[in-house]
């Protein structure tokens, strides 16, 4: 059996669609435990007719409490071999957990990870952007994080895939349960990458995650503070279990990755105070030469830009944002380099401050999103795109491939003066 674990929260607007994805799996052998944590919309009153008419169905209440603590309950009363994570506002391709179980049953892994898709709107408005392992080497082997320290690029996407449920169990490997119910799916996935002896990856877009729900944690500037609560309580738990020394690396990495994430999110009267964290943190951890050592010259030019206590880092955030508000508004042509998360991610703000139209086309190294359509704004090969808007303004968006980006943008043409790079306004 697999236990799908769906954590809701006045959720009425999505459940439906989600609950159908799941129930109509070509895999039936199903436990699907949806933990409220007490709805007020009409929520648990669209769980309890799906669950009359579906046995398979069980709702757990009087979860009180954030959405670790729900993951948390749902893991611990789950009869399944497997446990999977679905969120209330996505939906699951109908043979994902066929596929996800096939592989658990010849290769007995910890965790079995599929490929998956971002997707943003509804209806006939609604655009997909796939998302796949970061190594093709990677697919239909058995995989380690202790060799394969790269196996963190995946990123924390938990809900892609399945979970041995004793594994977890026996590993102590659960959410944290801090107050803001805000990012508590890092702690897990670096910790169940961690300790997971095997790891495997099979091909197919199983998961459809939405990246435009509006009271998503992402989209709450004020809940960015989370991300410092978030790693604290990982780093804890590397050192409860032994590993702090063996993953500092990819722990320090990843902590730079997110929080430079969290800080082009973060709200503007936090921003400051934000930034201060960061650089007191990474400053602390720099000036020890043994974690120096560990990090690559890249990384640590990266992470010097945010060991700032000049503000130079702060200052140059707001001239740039200053210089692309000023462009969208005055209706030049803009174009985005960049169409994953962080390209989505300012497409969307763009959007709702009116100012879409100023975006004439999206370029993107990703062929498979060559031709197709986001928000409306065709993608292009970023060789195309040059040449086709040689005088456009661009804007890189992308929390760690940007100065590359830049390079690739002078290197076929583009004046300096015509590009920004800015993860997100």
């Amino acid at each position: 059996m697999i236990s799908v674990i769906v954590p809701v929260l006045n959720t009425a607007g999505y459940i439906r669609e989600c609950l159908e994805s799941i129930k109509n799996q070509t895999y039936k052998n199903l436990e699907i435990l949806c933990v409220d944590g007490g709805s007020t919309d009409g929520t648990l009153e669209i769980l309890e007719k799906y669950a009359l008419a579906d046995d398979r169905i069980q709702i757990i209440t009087d979860v009180r409490g954030s959405y670790g603590k729900q993951i948390n309950r749902g893991i611990h009363t789950a009869a399944g071999e497997y446990v999977a994570i679905a969120e209330p506002d996505d939906h699951i391709a109908l043979d994902m957990y066929e596929k996800l179980y096939e592989e658990a049953f010849y290769t007995n892994a910890d965790i079995i990870k599929s490929d998956y898709m971002l997707f943003i709107g509804d209806g006939r408005n609604r655009s997909y952007m796939p998302k796949c392992a970061a190594d093709a080497q990677w697919y239909g082997t058995d995989l380690s994080a202790a060799v394969r320290t790269d196996l963190f690029d995946y990123g924390p996407a938990n809900w892609s895939g399945i979970y041995r449920r004793q594994f977890l169990l026996e590993n102590h490997i659960c959410h944290n349960n801090s107050a803001g119910a805000a990012f508590q799916d890092i702690g897990f996935w670096f910790l169940a990458f961690a300790l997971a002896e095997k790891i495997r990856f099979i091909r197919g877009y199983g998961y459809h995650y939405r990246l435009d729900n509006p009271l998503s944690s992402v989209h709450s500037p004020d809940k960015m503070l989370g991300l410092f609560d978030e790693f604290t309580y990982l780093e804890d738990q590397l050192k409860k279990h032994g590993i702090a020394e063996t993953y500092e690396h990819q722990f320090l990495w990843q902590k730079w990755i997110h929080y430079v994430w969290g800080f082009y999110r973060t709200e503007d009267s936090l921003r400051c105070k934000y930034l201060k964290r960061v650089s007191d943190e990474f400053a602390e951890k720099m000036s020890d030469p043994g974690t120096a050592a560990k990090l690559s010259e890249y990384q640590k030019k990266e992470i010097s830009r945010l060991v700032d206590p000049d503000q130079k880092f702060l200052e140059q955030y707001y001239e740039n944002k200053s210089t692309i508000l000023k462009i969208l508004k005055e209706e030049k042509a803009c174009i985005l380099f960049g169409c994953g998360l962080d390209g989505i991610n300012f497409l969307l703000m763009v959007r709702q401050m009116g100012l879409l139209n100023s975006i004439k086309g999206i370029i993107d190294n990703d062929k498979r999103m060559w031709g197709k359509r986001v928000l409306g704004i065709e993608v292009f090969s970023v060789k195309e795109g040059s040449e086709s808007f040689q005088d456009a303004f661009y804007v890189i968006a992308s929390a760690r491939y940007g100065e590359q980006m830049h390079r690739q943008l002078v290197d076929l043409g583009i004046h300096q003066k015509n590009i920004l790079i800015e993860r997100i306004i």
